[in-house]
C-alpha cells in the first residue's frame, strides 16, 4: 500500500494478503496482522503487531503495540510501549513508558518515569513517581528485595548441592 493512502474499511485491509503500511488507518471490526502507520484507529477490532506514532484503540485488541503516543479504551494488549500512554478500563501484560494515565485497569508489569493511577492494580509497579490509587503486589522496593531473596536462595541451592556432589 502507498504511504499516503488512507485505509478506512475492512474491505480495503482483506484485499491486501501483506503487511498494512498507510499514513492513517482506520478499522472498524475485523483483525489485521503487522500494523505500520503515522496513525492507528481501532474500534471493535484487532492486530497482532502495532507500530504507529499515535494510536488509539476502543473496544479492541493488539498483541504488540509501540507508539508516541496510545490510547486504550475497554480494550487489551500483552505488550504496550510508548511514550505517552492512556489506559481506561482495560488491561495488559507489559506497560512501558515515560507518562502513563490509568484509569480502572488492569496491568501485570508496569515500568514507567512518572504514573497518574487510578483504581487500578498492577502486579509489579517499577516507577519514579506515583501519583493516585494503584494495588500493587509488588512496588519498587518490593521487586528488589524479592530479586535479592530470589537471587541468595538460588545460591543457597547452588553451594549446597556442589557440597553434596563432593565438588570444591
Amino acid at each position: 500500500m502507498d504511504q499516503d493512502e488512507k485505509i478506512t474499511t475492512e474491505e480495503d485491509i482483506r484485499t491486501n494478503d501483506e503487511d498494512i503500511r498507510a499514513e492513517v488507518i482506520h478499522l472498524d471490526g475485523g483483525a489485521i496482522q503487522t500494523v505500520e502507520a503515522d496513525q492507528v484507529n481501532i474500534h471493535q477490532g484487532g492486530a497482532n503487531r502495532i507500530i504507529a506514532s499515535g494510536v488509539d484503540i476502543a473496544q479492541g485488541g493488539a498483541i504488540s503495540i509501540s507508539g508516541e503516543v496510545v490510547g486504550m479504551n475497554r480494550s487489551g494488549a500483552l505488550a504496550v510501549q510508548g511514550q505517552t500512554i492512556s489506559l481506561n478500563e482495560s488491561n495488559t501484560g507489559v506497560l512501558i513508558s515515560d507518562t502513563a494515565t490509568v484509569e480502572n485497569t488492569g496491568i501485570g508489569i508496569a515500568i514507567v518515569q512518572n504514573a497518574d493511577i487510578q483504581n487500578s492494580t498492577a502486579f509489579i509497579l517499577l516507577s519514579r513517581q506515583v501519583n493516585g490509587d494503584v494495588e500493587t503486589v509488588l512496588d519498587t522496593r518490593g521487586t528488589l528485595l524479592a530479586g535479592l531473596v530470589a537471587g541468595m536462595t538460588v545460591g543457597l541451592i547452588f553451594l549446597v548441592g556442589k557440597r553434596i556432589r563432593g565438588d570444591r
